[in-house]
């Protein structure tokens, strides 16, 4: 069962999950998430930050 409160996106939190079934570090597969600024969705500028998800 997937615990609902431990994946996607939270305002608020700085944790963030996703659930992906076969693909796995062990596999050789990497998943990063991208997180660009607020005020930056639109208007370039501040420059977004990638995270390793593993």
């Amino acid at each position: 069962m997937i615990d609902l409160d431990k994946v996607g996106a939270h305002a608020w939190r700085d944790a963030s999950g996703v659930c992906l079934p076969g693909i796995t570090f062990d596999h050789g597969y990497r998943v990063k998430a991208r997180v660009i600024h607020e005020r930056d969705q639109f208007v370039r500028g501040i420059e977004p930050k990638d995270f390793d998800m593993f």
